[in-house]
């Protein structure tokens, strides 16, 4: 009998173990929505949290050192109220790595935010809510009641152009859609007739707060007198610089608007001089618009088609969903991360951790932060975005720790607050390479809330990679670039820049030690707007060294690519089509950028001597850039356009040809032999008249551009 009794409780031990064991050299775990943590972690009785099944692994390396786990996540959405934390104790080595990812591809989310009761979903009860509403749609728009769900519901802050990154308040997100702060005009902007009063300007040091006041032209802005909290966003004085401000009065009679002041203050007479108005009730009349009644805790919304009201969620944390500091091989594979009001993934430090395959939507922020941002009293701190970019603009050799070899590859990112990734890593001092990726991926429309330089991807560092994405959507920049030697290729990028002036799809400026970058191979096309100039790529204020080759420009705004007084940039093996002015070329830094740039006090001061670039290893990887400040200063050299195919443009370039080497391009008003013009297909047939013209020119690998399955 207790021979009997040993021989089962061995069996029972062994099953127990092989629930979740692979082989020796690789266990597994499940987790699910209605599992519990006092479970052991196997198929048939799972864990409830990710943090547990973290945890066992953590408790198995210490016994089983060389060995990888899988961590099984059953179909569902996993809500959660705090960040899940992976740091150095989750760290593999060799061929061993921990994936966390779903169970045969059932559908799993990460969610920020708390599902509301289809129970709290009704017609409107108020009539004098329904009174201030537009009449045909009254019967459409519905109201919520959230009393209880969440106590703190944020607010909305200054956001844009030179200001930090900010959390939004609490959002409203369905399914797939992010619902927008009830706005008006739908689309587009309306135009500031005139200035009243600028206001104080905050890049000036004007810390007075002086309101501004401004005229403006349309009727239906007087609808919103007696709003509760009525916000204006727009180009109030810059096309590259958005902002939005509080209104604080309304004049209907005088067509008077009363606002905090702006970044930049305002100004009128350009086109782009304009603004729209939201978070305003009045303004409910489409699909997807909302206004938050904080003081009845109330929402009232207008649902998008076919709506599934039982999955209407409410963001609700404000830090990260996940984050992995100091962690080593740790993959997340084939998970929806959504529903935040700050960002969704933080890493920091580290190597080779991988997102793969997974989906980033109805994020408040950016989808994945690779590094440090700035904390709220201007530090470097580890979570945060808040002034990234203005620390990064004044500390350009900045070393974030973003550690080296991740990869995002193969994820979609959309609905995004203020752009789609932050791609850190590698030392500018030493030009040391992160190797950090992104691959393969889906992002777009990722300014629903920030506008200007929130780019699809913000790059910076040394030695980091984006390829075969395709990015697009956004009214502003879909590639910020700061740093050396990152390679951007294979990519398709296309309806950037659809808002503002003095913008470029690919950006990058007022640094001529940011050099080695290569931009090959990518596929640019319908960028730009009506009203700005616009350019697909852009080198502005003395940006140098970048080489441009085997890309095709179709469409690529009102004028392709943008040299502002740089030097060492050259363009070989391209193809432009239908731009009405292929380059712009100045020589700003010998008139007006000559001050803020090059004088004694000029920016470039700094930045050019924080890296040595008299020294090694500068010297020697940029020996034109070691001579920098005795080389005819200020005027734009060595620049090359040549060996380019030019279908149908309009005019080649409008500098001076001592600004840059013209050498034998082919030109043509007629198809010069493409697979199909019509269709958009621009790579050419092996009879191409273009291969007799330009004997060396090469075939564009078209077919490579964009993501590959």
């Amino acid at each position: 009998m207790k021979c009997n009794q040993a021989v089962k409780l061995f069996f029972l031990l062994f099953l127990s173990i092989n629930l979740f064991a692979g082989n020796d050299n690789h266990k597994e775990y499940f987790i699910s929505p209605s599992g519990s943590d006092k479970n052991n972690g196997s198929i048939k009785a799972p864990f409830a949290t990710i943090e547990r099944a973290r945890d066992a692994v953590r408790a198995d390396k210490l016994k089983f050192p060389k060995t990888s786990y899988t961590v099984f996540l059953r179909g569902g959405t996993y809500q959660i109220s705090k960040t899940i934390e992976f740091d150095q104790r989750d760290t593999y080595k060799n061929d061993e790595q921990l994936i966390i990812r779903s169970y045969k591809n059932e559908v799993v989310r990460i969610s920020g935010g708390i599902k509301i009761p289809e129970n709290r979903v009704r017609k409107i009860a108020d009539s004098t809510i329904s009174r201030r509403l537009i009449t045909r749609v009254t019967d459409n728009i519905l109201q919520i009641d959230y009393s209880g769900l969440i106590d703190d519901e944020g607010t909305i802050q200054p956001h844009g152009f030179g200001r930090p990154y900010t959390n939004t308040q609490m959002e409203l997100f369905g399914m797939q859609n992010a619902y927008f702060l009830a706005r008006w005009p739908n689309k587009g902007y309306t135009r500031i007739k005139n200035i009243i009063e600028k206001g104080s300007s905050i890049s000036d040091g004007d810390t007075s707060e002086k309101l501004a006041v401004f005229e403006y032209e349309a009727e239906r802005v007087g609808r919103w007198k007696n709003s509760e909290e009525p916000w204006i966003a727009g180009y109030f004085r810059y096309g590259f610089a958005d902002d939005a401000v509080r209104i604080r009065k309304i004049d209907p009679e005088k067509k008077e608007i009363t606002s905090d002041p702006t970044y930049y203050g305002f100004s009128a007479g350009e086109p782009f001089n304009a603004f729209y108005g939201f978070n305003i009730l009045e303004d409910i009349d489409i699909p997807g618009e909302y206004f938050v009644d904080k003081k009845n805790k109330k929402i009232y919304f207008y649902p998008y088609d076919n709506e599934d009201f039982s999955d209407l969620t409410l963001s609700l944390i404000n830090e990260p969903l996940i984050a992995l500091e100091n962690s080593a091989k740790v993959c997340f594979e084939n998970i929806i991360f959504e529903c935040t009001r700050g960002m969704g993934v933080y890493i920091e430090g580290g190597n080779d951790n991988r997102f793969t395959s997974c989906t980033f939507r109805n994020i408040g922020t950016v989808a994945v932060c690779i590094g440090k941002g700035v904390d709220e009293n201007g530090v470097p701190a580890s979570r945060k975005l808040g002034k990234f970019k203005e620390y990064l603009y004044v500390n350009q050799t900045w070393d974030r720790n973003c550690g080296t070899d991740h990869v995002i590859e193969n994820c979609e990112i959309f609905n995004t607050g203020a752009g789609g990734i932050i791609l850190g890593g590698g030392d500018r001092k030493t030009l040391t390479r992160g190797n950090n990726r992104v691959t393969n991926c889906s992002i777009h429309d990722f300014n629903r809330y920030e506008k200007t330089y929130r780019g699809g991807i913000n790059v910076d560092g040394v030695g980091n990679v984006i390829d075969h994405n395709e990015i697009f959507n956004c009214p502003g920049t879909a590639i910020h670039l700061n740093g050396n030697e990152h390679l951007i290729e294979y990519n398709i990028i296309h309806d950037a820049v659809t808002d503002g002036h003095d913008m470029g799809a690919i950006y990058y400026g007022r640094n001529p030690s940011e050099q080695g970058n290569i931009v090959r191979y990518n596929y640019f096309h319908h960028n730009g707007n009506k009203d700005g100039v616009i350019m697909s790529v852009y080198h502005d204020d003395g940006a140098c060294g970048m080489q441009v080759y085997g890309n095709v420009f179709y469409k690529p705004g009102n004028v392709a690519v943008m040299i502002g007084g740089g030097n060492d940039i050259v363009y070989r093996n391209n193809i432009f089509i239908e731009t009405p002015l292929a380059f712009h070329i100045d020589n700003r830094l010998q008139n007006w950028g000559g001050e803020e740039f090059i004088k004694n006090n000029g920016v470039y001061n700094k930045r050019l001597s924080e890296v040595a670039i008299d020294k090694l290893p500068y010297s020697k990887k940029y020996p034109n850039l070691a001579n920098y400040w005795n080389d005819n200063l200020g005027v734009p050299k060595r620049n090359i356009i040549e060996n380019n195919l030019f279908v149908n443009i309009g005019q080649l370039q409008n500098g001076s040809l001592e600004w840059l080497k013209l050498g034998k391009n082919c030109f043509t008003k007629t198809d010069p032999g493409f697979e199909s013009y019509a269709k958009m297909n621009f790579k050419l047939r092996n009879d191409s008249k273009v291969f007799s013209s330009l004997p060396d020119f090469e075939n564009v690998p078209f077919e490579k551009m964009g993501r590959q399955k």
